[in-house]
């Protein structure tokens, strides 16, 4: 981990988790928008709120959000084969 990298709270892990499979779900289904999905979480992430100060929370802030505006593709193709 680099000094610039916080450890999350089980309860921070948890809502990331839970965000992503919601995500997930939402990307693995017919007609799901995942372009304004992605072009969403990248506004978020290009202008953080004022309250993220330090180059920690920076990091901590962007992990989830940078998740969602990845297109995920293994983790979908593990979904499909599931279903």
């Amino acid at each position: 981990m680099s000094k610039n990298e916080s450890l999350a709270t089980p309860n921070e892990i948890g809502l990331q988790q839970s965000i992503l499979a919601i995500a997930l779900a939402l990307k693995a289904s017919p007609g799901f928008n995942n372009e304004a999905l992605k072009l969403v979480a990248q506004k978020f992430i290009s202008e953080p709120p004022a309250a993220i100060s330090t180059p920690e929370a920076l990091v901590s802030y962007r992990r989830t959000l940078e998740a969602l505006a990845n297109d995920q593709e293994q983790a979908l193709k593990w979904i499909n084969q599931s279903l």
